[in-house]
């Protein structure tokens, strides 16, 4: 990883807000937001870390791309979780700030709190489990392990190949609005075509998220993309036994499964096929065995 903040102004100008959000926050303004109650206020930063620490809360690790609208979709299915997909603030710029490593844990934990809170503690308020399918807190996870100790995380990988073709489909590193916030190598692209940069992303991404999940034992879960595009059940009943909660009927489940949300239409947006070339796919193969991919 790389300081690259130095270098592009927009993200430079990112990091000086979220500073500022995180070291100048009016905390009793805070308090009034998140607990809605002034008893609450009252009970002051120290009641908000019980509270943090009886949140239940699961958050998707992925790259994008990966399905992560349908199975928000699915836990929309249950009375019992609050599910949301890349909610606001989506935090992109600042997705890609944690990649670097620019500043210190603490940091990072109060940036996640400031962002959150509100939306997991009002799940917390509802009894429910809250849950956040967004790529972009990827790189925030160890953040998010800290700030919200009962997390888990649900590692969402797509085979290199779909992964690429879908991305390119989409225009990653080729013009994407968000393309400024994306991950790239400290020395540069060189020549590396649009193709060769997406695979250099699932690469980085999935040996980050890799780490962090294997390091994480049993608070982390690997869903292979693949088994939600075709619709297995099975495999979506096992993912909600991970988050401790009992599955909704199963037909309430298949109707999802059989309408996949935000599924690739076309081609995007230059109007030709997106090609993968196996040569590029080799140096990926053990990154998909070890997700559990077989050859």
């Amino acid at each position: 990883m790389a300081d690259f903040s130095v270098r592009i102004p927009a993200l430079a100008r990112a990091l000086a807000g979220a500073r500022s959000v995180v070291r100048r926050a009016d905390r009793g303004l805070f308090g009034l937001e998140v607990l809605n109650s002034t008893a609450d206020h009252d009970r002051g930063p120290q009641h908000w870390e019980r509270m943090r620490g009886d949140c239940r809360a699961a958050f998707v690790l992925s790259t994008g791309r990966t399905g992560t609208k349908t199975l928000a979709a699915l836990f929309d299915q249950s009375p019992h979780i609050a599910p949301h997909h890349e909610p606001e603030p989506r935090l992109i710029a600042l997705s890609y700030l944690a990649w670097t490593g620019v500043e210190d844990e603490r940091f990072w934990r109060e940036a996640v709190q400031v962002a959150r809170d509100p939306l997991l503690f009002e799940a917390l308020k509802s009894g429910k489990l809250y849950f956040e399918a967004s790529n972009r807190m990827t790189f925030l996870a160890p953040a998010l392990k800290a700030a919200y100790p009962r997390s888990r995380f649900l590692l969402v990988s797509r085979r290199a190949g779909g992964f690429i073709k879908s991305a390119m489909k989409r225009g990653y590193y080729q013009g994407h609005p968000w393309d400024h916030a994306r991950p790239r190598p400290a020395q540069g692209w060189g020549d590396q075509t649009p193709e060769q940069k997406c695979a250099w992303l699932w690469a980085e991404t999935h040996r980050f998220a890799l780490d962090f999940a294997e390091a994480a034992g049993d608070r982390a879960m690997i869903l292979h993309a693949e088994d939600l595009f075709a619709g297995d059940l099975g495999r979506v009943v096992d993912v909600f036994a991970f988050v401790g909660v009992d599955p909704p009927p199963t037909p309430r489940l298949q109707a999802v499964l059989d309408s996949p949300r935000n599924a690739q239409v076309g081609t995007f947006p230059w109007g030709q096929e997106a090609r993968v070339d196996e040569a590029l796919l080799a140096p990926l193969a053990d990154l998909e065995r070890r997700l559990g991919y077989g050859a």
